[in-house]
């Protein structure tokens, strides 16, 4: 008699394991060559797995990519890293995150084509003008890495549209940028590298960055933690902790020295002032005072010899004068078309034999340096129509500010009716800035001009939305 045998079930390790094989295989090949790495270059590879966990979490969702690439926007190539930029990794990621996204993410980023659709044929338009630059241009391939490099920046418009969705996210991003910032500085104190003059004193600068568009980003910073410290119903705990982070703000703008930094710190004072709004402007006013005042005692009093010499006697400085005096030379001969983009270093040595004196040729001929003036930079390789379109996309930006703030205050949100105004002010800081350095591509200005239409949109939704 023959006992009756069992009915197979299937394994039930392979029903657990075989569905998730190709994943353990990717996990155990990328451990693999991870090893194999780590025993050449320790340092190149903890700089990877972080860059690869950071990776992760911003294809997790794109709310929190945009949040993650917000704060690495600040870190470009950092030393010992085998000259990974952190910041592109992260924009990589994010970009392929929204390309993958979800249906109710793709359909916001439709969403702002429709609302938008004028800013977003600008948008392509522009780029295409940059494209087309290449056929003019003395060196193409420049013009076709100014492409590379707008590209993603532009991209960001339909991204923030997507990643903002609530009012509790704008907040959230103006943490962010505070921190990114803040970070940057930091990893300048702590790194300690002089990019001083010769004099011998040391300027502060950031992670990658000089202590120009250090100061930049610093200014926007400050401009967004005083929103944030000034937003009524926020936890005091919060807007402690805002306060504190605008502070030291101020006092990492002030160590960089930089004179574009004052003049975009000044300009902030004044639009702060300006677009308070009624019943804020007296505070505004004192702010701006205070502020000013400490700013002033710093240079007169605190700071190095060489920084206040620096600032107070800028005659001479570091060439600039004499890039934007050949830079609008360039612009009187290609009024029109320009010499392409990206090409505005190569395109001034054929400048030097006109009427004029020139002190630092070898920033022109030796070692060619940008404009250090985005407006004139933008002019001369893109001429009139590229400025004029680069010129109507910040207007877009600021112009989205303002309907945001107006729904916030006629729907009785003041918190998002500050944040607004912050976000406006941080721009026109950063543009004023922009006047001593030549920062197209600043990630850190892009970001704001992508989520002023975020908050815009937002800010028609109920005060007190449902989680996201």
């Amino acid at each position: 008699m023959t006992r009756a045998r069992a009915p197979a079930s299937p394994p039930v390790a392979r029903e657990l394991l075989w569905p998730a094989a190709p994943a353990l295989a990717a996990a155990a090949l990328a451990a693999v060559v991870a090893g194999v790495f780590a025993v050449r270059d320790p340092a190149a590879t903890i700089a990877l797995a972080a860059a690869c966990a950071l990776g992760a979490l911003v294809l997790a969702d794109v709310t929190v990519g945009l949040r993650v690439f917000t704060v690495l926007a600040f870190f470009e190539v950092l030393p010992g890293a085998g000259g990974l930029s952190v910041a592109k990794l992260a924009g990589a990621a994010l970009l392929f995150s929204w390309l993958v996204t979800g249906a109710p993410d793709a359909a916001r980023s439709r969403r702002f084509a429709a609302e938008h659709a004028g800013a977003a044929a600008l948008a392509v338009v522009f780029l295409a003008w940059v494209l087309a630059s290449a056929a003019w241009a003395e060196r193409p391939a420049d013009a076709f890495g100014a492409v590379v490099r707008y590209a993603p920046n532009l991209a960001l418009l339909p991204i923030a549209f997507a990643a903002v969705r609530t009012r509790s996210h704008g907040p959230a991003f103006a943490a962010a940028f505070i921190a990114g910032a803040l970070l940057s500085a930091t990893y300048g104190l702590a790194a300690g590298a002089p990019a001083g003059s010769a004099a011998g004193f040391s300027r502060l600068d950031g992670a990658g960055v000089d202590p120009n568009i250090l100061a930049m980003a610093l200014v926007a910073a400050l401009a967004l933690s005083v929103a944030l410290a000034a937003r009524p119903g926020a936890r005091a705990a919060g807007r402690g902790l805002a306060a504190v982070a605008g502070l030291a703000c101020l006092t990492a703008l002030l160590l960089t020295g930089s004179r574009g930094g004052l003049v975009g710190l000044a300009a902030m004072l004044v639009c702060g002032v300006a677009l308070a709004g009624r019943g804020r402007r007296v505070a505004a006013g004192l702010l701006a005072a205070c502020v000013l005042a400490g700013a002033a005692v710093y240079v007169l009093q605190l700071a190095p010899a060489a920084t206040r010499e620096r600032i107070v006697h800028p005659s001479g400085g570091s060439g600039r004068a004499d890039l934007w005096r050949v830079g609008l030379r360039v612009v009187a001969h290609h009024p029109l078309l320009g010499v392409g983009a990206g090409n505005f270093p190569g395109s001034t040595v054929h400048e030097l034999l006109a009427p004029g004196a020139i002190t630092r040729s070898q920033y022109i001929v030796d070692t060619p340096k940008v404009a250090h003036n985005v407006y004139l930079e933008v002019q001369a390789e893109l001429g009139v129509p590229g400025l004029a379109m680069f010129l109507a996309l910040i207007a877009f930006s600021l112009a989205c500010c303002r309907s945001a703030w107006r729904r916030c205050a006629a729907s009785a949100d003041t918190g998002g009716d500050v944040l607004a105004r912050g976000v406006a002010v941080a721009i026109s800081a950063m543009l004023a800035a922009e006047v001593f350095v030549s920062q197209e591509f600043n990630k850190p200005l892009w970001l704001l001009l992508a989520v002023a239409p975020a908050l815009r949109a937002v800010a028609s939704q109920p005060v007190y939305p449902a989680a996201a």
